[in-house]
């Protein structure tokens, strides 16, 4: 059984794969899996320094998760607003980020993404359209929504991705701004970057109906999505459709419950 799952999810790739390729070319999936590895190495590289004593206070590495940032951010269009938690270096690299700007960040230099003040948590790169990693649990949100109230205002034709841990699931700042994004029918993505665990607690043992998370976007009568974040390219599918879809009117605001897994601790 376990041989015939496998089986099912490769040729499930494959067939992404040759679809992909069409829309993206293969410079595109090139760049996909240049930006899938820019992460891990990066990632590999923070570890090291942080035991060198060269990076101070919180680390979150990204290590595992790298097809949701690289498939999602694909997905959309390079002005198109993100904002993320403080687990927040792949998204900041797959946006475009310079690695030695992002580094500087951590190394406290006034040459980083935040003029050395933010550290880990808090990369930001208006000119990408980043906004922010936040330390904050659940507190993206709303400013998330912020983003895509400015969007619909100002008539751009522009959808916001906001990502958040599963912990965030049982803030309140998360279902204000689901509420309030669904009353305003706003251009917006909520992406729940699903690994199972907040900090060390299983998502289980701590969120209500954690097997199907689609009762949360009912909840509030939103678009709901279930994607394999472990597979880069089906992240890339979802998310596009989703991004078209909202683009064209068909459906508004959604909520993504992108299944991934984190191979290193809750930080360093």
């Amino acid at each position: 059984m376990q041989g015939f799952q496998e089986s099912t999810m490769a040729v499930s790739s494959e067939n992404n794969a040759a679809r992909l390729s069409d829309a993206l070319g293969a410079s595109g999936l090139l760049d996909i899996l240049r930006q899938m590895m820019l992460i891990r190495r990066f990632e590999e590289r923070c570890a090291q320094s942080y035991q060198q004593a060269k990076i101070g206070g919180f680390c979150h590495l990204y290590i595992g998760q790298e097809g949701v940032a690289v498939g999602s951010i694909a997905g959309l269009r390079g002005d198109d607003p993100i904002i993320t938690a403080y687990r927040d270096h792949g998204h900041a690299l797959a946006r475009g980020m310079h690695p030695n700007y992002a580094m500087a960040e951590l190394f406290g230099k006034v040459t980083g993404c935040s003029k050395g003040k933010g550290g880990s948590m808090h990369f930001f790169d208006k000119t990408r359209h980043m906004y922010g990693g936040h330390a904050i649990v659940g507190g993206q949100c709303p400013l998330g929504v912020g983003l895509a109230f400015a969007i619909q205002y100002k008539g751009e034709d522009k959808v916001c991705a906001c990502y958040l841990g599963d912990g965030a699931l049982n803030q309140g700042a998360f279902h204000e701004s689901m509420n309030m994004a669904a009353i305003w029918n706003l251009p917006i993505i909520f992406v729940v970057e699903n690994n199972g665990y907040s900090m060390g607690t299983h998502i289980a043992r701590g969120t209500s109906m954690a097997d199907d998370l689609s009762v949360k976007a009912a909840a509030y009568g939103m678009k709901f999505a279930r994607c394999d974040g472990m597979d880069v390219l089906a992240t890339y599918d979802c998310f596009k459709a989703l991004a078209d879809g909202i683009r064209a009117g068909k459906h508004g605001p959604a909520f993504v419950d992108c299944q991934t897994y984190r191979y290193k601790g809750h930080s360093m």
